[in-house]
């Protein structure tokens, strides 16, 4: 396979900078490419300072926003390999949170596989957590199903399931949110 040349564009969003298609990114003027650092979520990210303004990009979504046209305007970055720092162009392509799910699930990236696997255990450590709830403790937890039939323990479990925060979840229950990561969901009770 031959490696392609790599090819600098301008960074639309912060002027003076540009990023290349092998996930690189660099200072327009002196041309010296920024040391990238991978946060806590995998995924490498670029800092910038212009004109007294700070800014934390990702470098997939700079790369894609740059080479990849999206005229279907997908919100989603997917690394067709499953690895977060492979930033290069061929390594990407635009996606829905659905397809992005789909693919991470597919390739044993998302937790959700990890969920199904423990279903048992957890439902077991939910039980328990409900009669500590039923002796005192002041928050009730209650089951959760999410768009696609699947019924979590609580709202913290179908976060975790689905790659996203308690309080997303609980936005799309309270109706603040249509979706997130494109799901919806609702109590048990409600369902």
């Amino acid at each position: 396979m031959e490696l392609q040349q790599e090819q600098w564009r301008d960074i639309s969003a912060i002027d003076g900078y540009q990023v290349s298609s092998h996930g690189r990114v660099r200072n327009k003027r002196s041309g010296r490419v920024k040391q990238v650092c991978v946060r806590g979520n995998g995924y490498p990210y670029a800092h910038f300072t212009v004109q007294g303004k700070q800014y934390l990009k990702s470098v997939h979504r700079l790369v894609a926003e740059a080479f990849i046209p999206n005229p279907e305007d997908k919100p989603c970055v997917n690394h067709i390999d499953g690895d977060k720092t492979n930033c290069h162009v061929s390594n990407l392509e635009w996606a829905t949170y659905r397809e992005n799910n789909q693919h991470a699930f597919v390739t044993g990236l998302n937790k959700e596989s990890v969920y199904k696997a423990n279903a048992a255990s957890m439902k077991r450590s939910h039980h328990q957590k409900s009669e500590a709830a039923q002796k005192g403790s002041r928050k009730r937890v209650r089951p959760v199903v999410r768009n696609d039939g699947i019924v979590f323990p609580s709202i913290k479990d179908a976060a975790i399931a689905t790659g996203t925060s308690k309080g997303c979840v609980h936005a799309t229950i309270t109706g603040r949110y249509k979706h997130t990561k494109g799901f919806s969901f609702k109590y048990k009770e409600d369902a």
